[in-house]
């Protein structure tokens, strides 16, 4: 039986109904607004935050004791309690998140006190429900329909895919490096997910004109961000540095259209704040205009960036601090469109100012071990080298204890060619650790180590 209950604001009143074979609306039950008010109390009522087929709901209401929902059965008309700790303070609807599966079990994923997603399962129709599992240490969750859940972790910055019907982990999405747990994970379908762009303040700041380089060959489009890069930096000697002025920019598609941008700066230091670019895209077709879509971004005088071409195609891209757009035109609409079809092959690297915060989890460095080490030489740290360097034995070490061969052999040659790098890269840092490191690994691998790979 599929169920549905509709919530009446005027007469406080909740109404359950049957769909049909014929996909009609059947009328099975109500709970007006006395019952209702001898419940839970009128003057508590949110919001109806979820339905189940076992004719249950999920209902905010306004108080934190035990808890800022409430869980009602309207055959019953009663409440139904939940046997487990850690579900105080308000319900969130940006953070927070409540459903019933498709096998009735109940969800719910709380991010304050405690960052966890609660799994409840009801036996023998009793009022009260068990919390049988639970997921804890995420910074945000999303939960779909098809019994999916999604936590995503700020350190590193992952996100990983949970089957709430088996309790199993599923899949785990690496996201650029920069895509912090901001996101917002905007679709889920069978073969894709979308995660929308994170807000200006999720981005680090490089003081330069221009870290983007755009290429175009016929099949293939190729956007670069070059920080350390010889190639960048010839290329920076030949640029000019971006002026912003209130003339619009015009970019011709043949006789087709134009593209009209247009970006002004507002310097808010009176207030505090730090400068704001706004950047309006419009197209001309003909005697007609499209729609008008903006951007706008607030960063340091000398750190804006943006960086924007018109294609062969007559299709526009913008790249710059919070992502990368492409803009298309429907001609018969007059109206823009955005291309969204992400596709990051390679991560970059992360920044040196927050290593602190990544030397200290074995996936971040397994993944961006390397990076870290050169920035560190770049710098002259001494001291952050040896303290990487260690954790780089100390995650190694445990990899090799939990008998993952393949990846210790991964990880630690990796290390050990990025230490001798670092010799040569810089005679001053006197790096002595790649012997050590060496002879300490030694110890580990058994002669007839291929045998066991």
């Amino acid at each position: 039986m599929q169920y549905i209950v509709t919530w009446s604001y005027e007469d406080q009143s909740f109404v359950g109904w049957v769909i049909t074979e014929d996909l009609e609306l059947k009328f099975d039950k109500l709970i007006n607004s006395e019952e209702l008010d001898y419940i839970i109390g009128l003057e508590d009522v949110g919001d109806l935050v979820g339905v189940s087929n076992c004719i249950q709901i999920i209902l905010e209401i306004y108080r934190d004791d035990p808890y800022s929902f409430e869980i009602i059965d309207i055959t019953t008309k009663s409440r139904q309690e939940l046997n487990v700790q850690g579900l105080k303070e308000s319900f969130d609807e940006d953070e927070d998140s409540a459903t019933f599966l498709e096998n009735e079990d109940l969800v719910i994923v709380k991010k304050y006190p405690a960052c966890r997603a609660y799994i409840f399962s009801k036996f023998n129709g009793k009022p009260q429900w068990t919390c049988e599992n639970f997921i804890k240490d995420f910074d945000k969750s999303f939960i779909f329909k098809n019994r999916k859940l999604l936590l995503v972790f700020e350190i590193p910055f992952v996100i990983m895919q949970w089957n709430l019907k088996t309790l199993e982990f599923e899949m785990q999405y690496i996201l650029n490096w920069n895509l912090k747990s901001g996101a917002v994970v905007a679709h889920n379908t069978k073969d894709f997910l979308y995660i929308y762009s994170p807000k200006y303040e999720n981005y680090e700041e490089y003081k330069i004109i221009s870290d983007f380089i755009i290429k175009q060959d016929i099949n293939y489009l190729s956007i670069q961000r070059l920080l350390h890069n010889e190639y960048w930096k010839s290329y920076l000697q030949v640029q000019k540095c971006h002026n912003y002025s209130n003339e619009p920019k015009k970019l011709s598609y043949g006789e087709s259209y134009t593209w009209i941008i247009n970006t002004s700066l507002d310097t808010l230091d009176r207030i505090g704040l730090e400068d704001c670019h706004y950047t309006t895209l419009q197209a001309i077709i003909g005697k007609e205009s499209t729609n008008e879509t903006d951007f706008t971004y607030y960063d340091k005088e000398d750190s804006y960036i943006l960086e924007n071409k018109l294609f062969e195609n007559g299709d526009f891209i913008f790249a710059y601090l919070d992502g990368i757009q492409i803009y298309a035109i429907n001609a018969k609409k007059k109206a823009l469109y955005l291309i969204d079809k992400s596709n990051f092959k390679y991560l970059p690297p992360p920044t040196y100012v927050f290593i602190d915060y990544y030397i200290n989890n074995r996936l971040a460095v397994k993944l961006y071990g390397k990076e870290k080490f050169y920035q560190l030489a770049q710098y002259e740290s001494k001291e952050k080298i040896k303290q990487l360097f260690d954790k780089c034995f100390e995650y190694g070490f445990s990899i090799f204890k939990s008998g993952d061969i393949c990846d210790f052999m991964l990880f630690t040659s990796q290390i050990v060619l990025v230490l001798i790098k670092l010799e040569e890269f810089n005679k001053n840092l006197k790096v002595t650790e790649t012997k050590r490191f060496l002879t300490k690994i030694n110890l580990l691998i058994p002669k007839n180590y291929n045998k066991a790979m």
